[in-house]
């Protein structure tokens, strides 16, 4: 097994976008350099790569765990070679800044074409994304009586993808977002509001969805109520059903000064965990790989963004 720390890390991922004579910079420099090909810090990815490394996945029936080629759930020892860990920052390099060509991208890390895309290429990805069952979780204590009453703030998020064809309708308006006037897949991503914690993510689903009905769906709405906890969101979440008013804080004209600036921050504080998802460029641009592998990218990204808020990059705090 490579067990690498993040000085390794950083040497390796330097060296692969061929950084000119890092031996004369100095750490601040290269940490720039590696975050500007990487998307995140060489800590982030030690510690991922650690993860990946000694973490055991429970086996399952999804398709998700089909792609990863897991081996007892556990990375395969193949993988955990110098070759493998190439593919984990392959994998990086193309949810940062998803390059076009193929060709290109396999000159860079210096491997054949075929291990830049295709199967090889997600299944690092969807090893990535799987590390969310570890990352991102509901943690026990948002459910627990005499704590905070204001457990989480969630937020509808949606991110452009290819339309499927129709054989009897040009557009299907149900896939219809109304962020952007295209075709989008849907999430509603849900956070901690005391803690630099994303807890729960919800899709894909078609960009028609509405907030609400996504949030019922999932069973948070259920969860919430049985423990008389309270989700802060925006208008997009509006209801008819009084019950569920009551768990839920809407931007409202009489609350206090004090109780409106809150609520502001923790909305403000939410969408900002959305933008560095949408910093991603797999992210920020048309998605042309289908509806259910952006769904895994979603996850890979929340993964990394999470693995980066634990190791000096926090939310700001409400």
């Amino acid at each position: 097994m490579l067990v690498l720390s993040p000085m390794d890390v950083q040497q390796r991922g330097l060296k692969i976008m061929k950084v000119q004579r890092p031996e004369r910079k100095n750490q601040k420099y290269l940490q720039r350099q590696f975050r500007k090909h990487f998307g995140s810090s060489p800590l982030d990815l030690a510690e991922q790569w650690h993860d990946l490394c000694h973490w055991e996945q429970e086996k399952d029936n999804s398709e998700l765990y089909k792609l990863c080629e897991w081996e007892n759930g556990k990375l395969p020892k193949t993988a955990k070679m110098e070759q493998g860990f190439q593919g984990f920052l392959a994998a990086h390099y193309w949810l940062w800044t998803r390059p076009k060509n193929a060709v290109m991208f396999a000159s860079r890390f210096g491997c054949c074409e075929k291990y830049v895309q295709g199967k090889y290429l997600w299944r690092w990805i969807g090893r990535i994304a799987s590390l969310e069952k570890k990352k991102i979780v509901w943690d026990g204590s948002l459910d627990e009586k005499g704590m905070e009453i204001f457990a989480v703030t969630a937020d509808g998020v949606d991110f452009p993808i290819w339309e499927r064809k129709d054989a009897n309708l040009p557009m299907d308006p149900k896939n219809m977002s109304h962020k952007f006037r295209g075709c989008g897949a849907k999430y509603v991503i849900v956070l901690s509001t005391h803690r630099s914690k994303c807890v729960h993510i919800a899709g894909p689903f078609r960009g028609g969805k509405g907030d609400i009905d996504i949030l019922r769906d999932t069973g948070l709405m259920d969860k919430l109520e049985r423990n008389n906890k309270v989700c802060i969101v925006d208008r997009g979440f509006k209801t008819k059903y009084v019950q569920e008013k009551k768990v839920l804080a809407y931007p409202d004209y009489i609350d206090s000064s004090e109780l409106h600036n809150f609520k502001s921050r923790a909305r403000c504080r939410q969408e900002t965990f959305n933008r560095r998802l949408k910093h991603f460029e797999s992210l920020s641009i048309t998605f042309k790989n289908g509806f259910e592998k952006q769904g895994i990218a979603v996850r890979a990204v929340a993964v990394t963004v999470q693995y980066q808020m634990d190791n000096g990059s926090p939310l700001y705090d409400t």
